[in-house]
Order: structure tokens, then C-alpha cells, then sequence
């Protein structure tokens, strides 16, 4: 069945077009985020996304696991490998379980991405950039009334750079790496910034390089939005972020890690009236192994200081395997 694309058409579209991705069992938020993108003159179409429940997902496209320092991949991980813990763990490395939800919304996106590259128009990024790029939303979007003119003015200001990734709504609390583009939109609230570690999948421009940049290291092999990030950190691709400069305190940006910082930010935020559907247990492998570390040097220390993190290893289910 060809794709269908509501909204604006083609030759009025100041931005790419837009894939929602939403669950077939969500068709409630599909009304009021197609709602929502038809008052903004979008040009968009919705994906069936992958659904954690019924739906499988191949391990060659996303991984079981969301791993933290070199495991010894042998035979000891043979029986734990499917039997549903949430962690694994060894004196410096550690695994924790993708939910279902988890992998199927990574998945979900990568269809996403292969879809697009093999539908769209063989057009230079530098003859037509905005040809040459994919929105993507998750259906819990809200995009304000200026969305259209603040990103479309970020877009034009991103040209030069050959961005492979724009993030309309970001996490990040890393130092950013620089500022590109000052005042952007005709309010001058938001300006644009290189990104470090820019985290959250709702909304973001993708373009054909960078899509094609992501899915040379697939699996994915982390929560989607923490392996983009990782890929940026580590300069496989170039990430850019759009940044309130209203709430800016003398030279730092919000997101920039510095104390009292904001850490969520951009022009399109989330809106959720219930849970979200990745079941996800909710905790970096980094922070268990942490957690893991302090248990066995110092037992009291750690039960004092367990309340202070996002969950404790006695909320996992978690296996230990010796030094």
C-alpha cells in the first residue's frame, strides 16, 4: 500500500516531511498529534510502529542487552542470556535488559529511516536540504505555534554545516560543543548548537548521511536515544540542537551540565497523560556496576546512600559473576 501523506503539499513545504511513529493499539494519540501537526501545515505520514507486545525483533537490529565496560562474552553468559534478569554483572562491566518496549521503539525508528532512504528522491543534501531530510515524531509531540518558523530558519542556518542530525527537542547535560547559529527566528529566543551528548528521540531531523551513518552500526545496543548519542559523542555523526537562549545565565546555555542547569529543552516537547510504553527497567548499566562496586567495598555506605538512586540493585533481579 503506497504511503500517504496528509498536510501540506509538496511544493508549499518549508520543512521535510514528517513521520509520526504510533502504535496501532494508540490510535487516541494519533488523533491529537495528527491534529495537532495539520494546524501547523505539515506534511507528514504515520508509521505502524513496532509493538514490544506482539510484535519480534531481530537481534541483528537491536540487541538484548545494554552493556557498560568489556564483557567476556563465553560460555557463563550462555544460560543467563534469555532467562528475563535484569542485570548481569561482573567486577567491571556490566549488562542490563532492553524491555520489549525498548527494543521494539528502537526498531520502530530504524524502519523509519530504511523506509525513507528507500523512497525518497535522489536529491543532493546541498541542492535541497530539506529533500534530503526526514522528520520523525513520536506521537506524544507538542509543537508550539512557532515551531514552523523557528525550525525552518534553524534548518536554513544549519546548511553550511552538513548536519546528519538536528534535535527539536533534546536531554543534555554535557558542555555543548559550540554555538552555530545566534538568534535564530524572528524572536531571537533559540539559538543552535553542536551537541555532545544529546539525548530523547521525540522529534529530530534526520538526514540521509547521518541515517546512513546510524544504521552502519547497527545493532542497537543501548535504549535508542543513549545510542544516537553515544554515535555523536564519538563523532560518527554530527548532532545539532535547537536551544531557548531566554533562559540563558550569563554565558552558559541551558543543557550545558553546569550546576542549576536545565537539562530538557528544545522547541518540541513531550506530553504524556499516561506511562510510557517501553517498560524499560530504568537505569544505566553504568549506575548498577556503580552500585555494584560500592555494595561489596563498603555494605553500610551503600545502604545509607541506596535511596539517592533512580532504583538499587535489591529493585533488580541481577546476577553476579565472580572476579
Amino acid at each position: 500500500m503506497p504511503e500517504v501523506w496528509l498536510g501540506r503539499p509538496l511544493q508549499e513545504r518549508r520543512l521535510p516531511r514528517a513521520t509520526v511513529i504510533n502504535l496501532a493499539r494508540r490510535m487516541d494519540r494519533w488523533a491529537g498529534v495528527s491534529h495537532r501537526l495539520s494546524e501547523l501545515g505539515l506534511e507528514f505520514s504515520r508509521l505502524d510502529a513496532t509493538d514490544g507486545v506482539r510484535d519480534a525483533v531481530p537481534e541483528a537490529v537491536v540487541a538484548k542487552w545494554w552493556t557498560d565496560g568489556e564483557v567476556p562474552w563465553d560460555d557463563s553468559f550462555g544460560r543467563w542470556y534469555d532467562s528475563g534478569m535484569d542485570a548481569l554483572v561482573g567486577r567491571d562491566y556490566c549488562l542490563v535488559r532492553l524491555s520489549a518496549g525498548e527494543r521494539a521503539c528502537a526498531l520502530s525508528h530504524v524502519r523509519a529511516w530504511v523506509s525513507w532512504l528507500a523512497s525518497r528522491v535522489n536529491v543532493a543534501a546541498e541542492e535541497d536540504p530539506i529533500a534530503d531530510a526526514l522528520l520523525v515524531f513520536e506521537d506524544d509531540v507538542v509543537p508550539p505555534e512557532n515551531f514552523l518558523e523557528v525550525s525552518s530558519a534553524a534548518l536554513k542556518a544549519l546548511v553550511p554545516e552538513k548536519p546528519d542530525i538536528l534535535y527539536l527537542g533534546w536531554g543534555h547535560w554535557s558542555p555543548w560543543r559550540r554555538r552555530v547559529g545566534e538568534k535564530v527566528g524572528q524572536d531571537g529566543l533559540y539559538c543552535i548548537t553542536e551537541a555532545e551528548y544529546p539525548c530523547t528521540t521525540h522529534a529530530y531531523v534526520i538526514w540521509a548521511a547521518g541515517a546512513q551513518k546510524l544504521l552502519s552500526m547497527l545493532p542497537v545496543d543501548a535504549p535508542l536515544d543513549h545510542w544516537m548519542a553515544r554515535a555523536c559523542s564519538k563523532h560518527v555523526v554530527s548532532s545539532y540542537c535547537i536551544v531557548d537562549v531566554e533562559s540563558t545565565i550569563g554565558n552558559r546555555l541551558p543543557g550545558d551540565g553546569s550546576e542549576g542547569s536545565e537539562v530538557w529543552g528544545g522547541i518540541v516537547r513531550q506530553h504524556r497523560a499516561d506511562e510510557p510504553d517501553t517498560g524499560s527497567v530504568g537505569i544505566h548499566p553504568s549506575e548498577v556496576l556503580l552500585q555494584h562496586q560500592l555494595l561489596k567495598v563498603n555494605p553500610l555506605m551503600f545502604e545509607a546512600m541506596k535511596h539517592e538512586f533512580p532504583k538499587t540493585l535489591s529493585d533488580l533481579q541481577v546476577v553476579t559473576f565472580a572476579d
